[in-house]
Order: C-alpha cells, then sequence, then structure tokens
C-alpha cells in the first residue's frame, strides 16, 4: 500500500504527465514571444510571416499536447480525490476543459495564415474578443478557486510549505494565462497600443511558463519523496 494519496500511483501518475505537460508550455512560452516578433503587416514582410507560421505550428502542437495531458493529470487527481464532486474541482475540471476552445481557434487561425499569409482570417476579430471575455472569466473562476484551496487542510504527507507554494505557483500560472487571454483584444488595435499589448502579453506568458514549471517540481518532489 502507498504511504499517502500523493504516493499513490494514481497521483505519481498524474505528476508525470503534469510534468510533460510543462515541458510543452516552455517550448510553448518560448513560441509565443517569436511569434509577436514575426507577425509583420506588409508584402515585403513574406519571410517573417513564413517564421511566424513554423513557430505558429509548433506552438499549437505544443498547446494540443498540454491540453492532452493536463485532462490526464487531472483524470488521476480526481481518481483518487478525497471530494471529486466539490465546487472547487467542479471549477478546476471546467477550466481546464475550456481550453479546448482556444486549442481549436489557435488551430483555425494557424491553418488559415498558412494560407494566406497576406490575409487575416475574417473570423478572427470575432474570436479574439470571445477569447479576451473568456480570459476574464477564467481570472475570477481561478480565484475563486484558489481561494476554496486555501480553506481545505492540507493533504496527509504533503509538507505545509510545499503545498503552500504549490497553491502559489498555481494561482500565477492561472492568472498569468487569464490575463493574457483577456488581452486578446489588443490584436484589433494598431500602433504602439498593439506593440505594447505583444511585449505585455509575451511577459506574462513567460510568468505563467516559469510559475508551471515550478508547480511541477513541487508536485515532483513530494510525489516521489521518500
Amino acid at each position: 500500500m502507498f504511504a499517502t494519496t500523493w504516493h499513490s500511483p494514481a497521483m505519481r501518475s498524474a505528476v508525470v504527465f503534469g510534468c510533460v505537460s510543462a515541458t510543452a508550455r516552455i517550448v510553448s512560452t518560448v513560441c509565443f514571444p517569436l511569434i509577436q516578433l514575426f507577425d509583420v503587416p506588409g508584402e515585403a514582410a513574406w519571410l517573417s510571416r513564413a517564421l511566424r507560421d513554423v513557430f505558429d505550428r509548433i506552438k499549437v502542437g505544443c498547446e494540443w499536447a498540454i491540453y492532452v495531458f493536463n485532462s490526464v493529470a487531472m483524470s488521476c487527481t480526481l481518481a483518487v480525490s478525497r471530494n471529486p464532486n466539490s465546487a472547487r474541482s467542479v471549477i478546476d475540471s471546467t477550466l481546464s476543459t475550456a481550453t479546448l476552445l482556444f486549442r481549436i481557434k489557435d488551430t483555425y487561425v494557424a491553418i488559415y495564415r498558412a494560407k494566406n499569409r497576406t490575409a487575416s482570417p475574417p473570423m478572427a476579430p470575432a474570436l479574439n474578443v470571445v477569447q479576451s471575455v473568456m480570459g476574464v472569466a477564467m481570472l475570477v473562476s481561478v480565484c475563486v478557486s484558489v481561494a476554496m484551496q486555501t480553506q481545505e487542510a492540507v493533504p496527509t504527507g504533503v509538507p505545509a510549505p510545499q503545498w503552500a507554494g504549490i497553491i502559489t505557483t498555481k494561482f500565477v500560472a492561472n492568472c498569468a494565462d487569464g490575463l493574457q487571454t483577456s488581452l486578446s483584444f489588443a490584436a484589433l488595435t494598431e500602433g504602439q497600443i498593439k506593440v505594447a499589448a505583444k511585449v505585455v502579453r509575451s511577459l506574462l506568458v513567460l510568468i505563467q511558463g516559469l510559475s508551471t514549471l515550478a508547480r511541477a517540481g513541487l508536485e515532483t518532489s513530494i510525489a516521489y519523496a521518500g
């Protein structure tokens, strides 16, 4: 028998899938600012857009990997959860599932750009607005979820400082994701506002990536301790 829930085969599997997801997140994090950098308008910028499309496809592939491995990790976690039907579990599951819509949107944009490098997808403006609204909803939901989690007892066998670190990195990563997603509408702007939005979103994506990696490290140190 395993010592605690965190040392169970299901939880250790969840941690492994989480680490694979975190690795894909780092690759996606690197691609995001490069996509923003090479997204240059004008007929003469065909080479920049070609490079943008390459990084765009890599990022889309990584985001799909993140979605799949996060979904599997979530299923493993719920399998040994003390209360899989709690409000927090429902919120976390819904947030994870809802990102499927972003993956579909990103795939559509990447395919359209690859075929029409000098034109923007016709549905892009509406999709960016919808994505911004969903980003705000994600941000609110994350705050509610983390607030609930801080009221729960520390899991058996998990050191309190490490548990606090997991909650903190979860909060930072998901808030950064929600904030940068809520700024999707900035793609519809022009000039310095658009440039500033690209920089801010790139920084938020970097924070999300580093926080996700830190969380994966903390979870691994707990699940495979001893």
